[in-house]
């Protein structure tokens, strides 16, 4: 393709690509005007968006209507790159970039921000580059359900949260770790999954030379084959992970556990808890007020992610996963025995019956294409592998062996040092004091635009985004009756009532 510069009738400069002119050849000022005179929004926004605008004219028109919003552009090429700067940003949709759309936008902009943009075509290279723009607009229309669907989920579970917070802080038997050193062992990381079946004789005949990582949903399959982790750990926000914890009730294991994760307070008063704070949310907010540092942990969106970052930050031996099949089993989805297997095998009846549910796990799910997709994006998979026999979706750069070959590389493994390397020691805190300050600052806090911005994202947005006054009286008392009973069920986990 090959761009031409030139000036138009009126005087301005106008463009054409090849033969085909992408703004007026006589007044592409005019033309301008005209396209934003015509533009009608359903929302504020806070972002717009315009789709291969050639040259820059719409910059000045959208801003002096939109004078607070982010205007920015998708290029189909690198023919009109000399005129970037004149935007607040840019994005590149050709070669590589078509795949890494969606990472590229989620860098820029937070949810909130995606699902306050608008997209706009511009007419002329929406036909120019129609099979690019076909596939853009696919595109954005994933990427915009992809934000909604996180807004949804954090609305959901970012009351959870900070429910989970007060319950954990209050009844937590608290202990801290010091100096963790795991280079005296390989580091297994266990999930469930119907792999993990292979690998329970290696782990109990290398049992010495392994730091055990039990995720939550393993814990009963270990329990039973009576193999004792070193560390167990869960980050769910959610009820069903209480389930999976209530074999720690006599474990002398401890239990790795971010604030934001469920625990059921008979666990939470006797297991040995090792709180974690994630660098962000509401939960980090909170302890940095109080002045309380606990171990840290990354956010991601899953826990078996977690686990492995856990495992890179403290040891430089090979890390093992076993049970992280993340795709869909022609029988059984968990090895085992399982707390939740079991759960829905007393509610089974003719209709829903174990026919019907394996049949449906034999499926990959939305979800499970979610984790698998986050670790092929990882980065630091040196010395990561995964132990699994069958044919199994790649995780990206983690390399896939067979149990046989985990039996070897753990059976040719000689300890270096005869030390410690995973103390804890108990940590005693003034809990009716600690308590005080931390309901405190949540009372003070949550009536704060920051802190309803993420206790209710999605009724955050659509307050920002609505045009209708009434619409906006209408969520803003929705969102002042959902804080008023937020603030009660936590004045009922500190005993203020």
């Amino acid at each position: 393709m090959k761009l031409t510069i030139l000036d138009s009738k009126s005087g301005e400069k106008t463009a054409k690509i090849d033969d085909i002119f992408i703004h007026s050849n006589y007044d592409p000022i005019k033309e301008t005007k005209k396209f934003c005179e015509n533009i009608q929004f359903s929302i504020n926004p806070k972002v717009i968006i315009v789709v291969e605008p050639g040259l820059s004219y719409l910059y000045s028109e959208l801003k002096n209507i939109f004078p607070n919003t982010k205007i920015g552009i998708i290029r189909f090429s690198n023919l009109f790159s000399d005129y970037n700067k004149d935007w607040d940003f840019f994005i590149n949709f050709f070669d590589r970039d078509i795949e890494n759309f969606e990472s590229n936008i989620t860098s820029l902009f937070s949810e909130e921000l995606i699902c306050s943009t608008v997209f706009l075509s511009w007419t002329a290279t929406k036909n120019i580059f129609k099979s690019l723009d076909e596939i853009l607009w696919q595109k954005i229309k994933q990427t915009v359900e992809s934000a909604r669907t996180i807004l949804i989920t954090r609305q959901y579970f970012e009351k959870k949260w900070l429910i989970n917070f007060c319950n954990n802080l209050k009844y937590g038997n608290f202990f801290k770790t010091e100096n963790i050193d795991l280079s005296n062992k390989e580091i297994a990381i266990v999930a469930s999954g119907p792999s993990l079946e292979n690998s329970i004789e290696i782990l109990r005949k290398y049992r010495n030379n392994l730091f055990i990582i039990c995720l939550s949903s393993a814990g009963s399959i270990l329990n039973y084959f009576k193999i004792e982790p070193d560390l167990y750990l869960s980050t769910d926000g959610g009820f069903w992970a209480g389930e999976h914890l209530k074999i720690l009730k006599d474990s002398p294991t401890p239990l790795l556990l971010p604030f934001e994760g469920f625990c059921k307070k008979s666990i939470l008063k006797k297991c040995k808890i090792i709180p974690a704070v994630y660098n962000d949310g509401i939960s980090s907010k909170i302890l940095k007020e109080l002045k309380l540092n606990f171990l840290e942990l990354k956010r991601n969106g899953t826990v078996s992610g977690t686990a492995l970052d856990f495992a890179i930050e403290n040891s430089k031996n090979h890390i093992y996963f076993l049970g992280l099949d993340l795709q869909g089993s022609p029988s059984f989805q968990h090895t085992k025995p399982n707390v939740l297997e079991n759960n829905n095998l007393a509610k089974e009846n003719k209709i829903n019956n174990l026919e019907t549910r394996q049949r449906k796990s034999q499926f990959n799910s939305s979800v499970l294409k979610i984790y698998r997709d986050w670790f092929c994006n990882y980065k630091n998979t040196k010395d990561v592998y995964r132990v699994i026999d069958s044919k199994n979706e790649s995780l990206g750069k983690i390399k896939d062996i067979k149990s046989y070959e985990f039996e070897n590389s753990l059976k040719n493994f000689i300890q270096h040092t005869e030390t410690d390397f995973f103390n804890i020691q108990k940590v005693e805190l003034q809990k009716e004091l600690i308590c005080k300050k931390a309901f405190d600052i949540i009372k003070n806090n949550i009536t704060s635009s920051e802190w309803q911005c993420m206790l209710f994202p999605l009724d955050f947005v659509s307050l920002n985004n609505t045009k209708s006054q009434e619409q906006k009286e209408h969520l803003s008392k929705k969102i002042e009756e959902k804080t008023k009973n937020l603030e009660n069920k936590i004045r009922k986990i500190f005993d203020y009532e």
